[in-house]
């Protein structure tokens, strides 16, 4: 990670590999200006995507779902897997979902 200053006093954060643009955990240039508000850019291997493009790439089965990854993310996910332990237990499963067991780790 490189960190810079402008001489506006702008805060440059970037994050390179192999000497590319590249970061697979948020954006891989931040500009923090003064007055606190912040440019992100998202890059992976160079190549610049916008957020949700860089989103779906890197989360590929909340984008399947539909979930949103900011406000409000979290909570889709544990409503989900509330209604998912509630159906366990439910006799006759009402929902009429299949119940498909999953594999046994060797």
């Amino acid at each position: 990670m490189n960190v810079g200053l402008d001489t506006n006093g702008t805060t440059v954060e970037k994050y390179y590999r192999d000497g590319k643009l590249h970061r697979e955990d948020g954006p891989a240039s931040v500009r923090r200006n003064p007055d606190g508000s912040a440019v992100e850019e998202y890059y992976l291997d160079g190549v610049k995507f916008q957020k949700d493009e860089y989103d779906a790439k890197m989360n590929p089965l909340l984008t399947a779902l539909r979930l949103p990854l900011e406000n409000g993310g979290q909570e889709a996910v544990d409503a989900l897997m509330r209604e998912a332990i509630e159906e366990q237990g439910a006799p006759g499963r009402p929902s009429g979902r299949e119940l498909i067991p999953l594999p046994r780790c060797p």
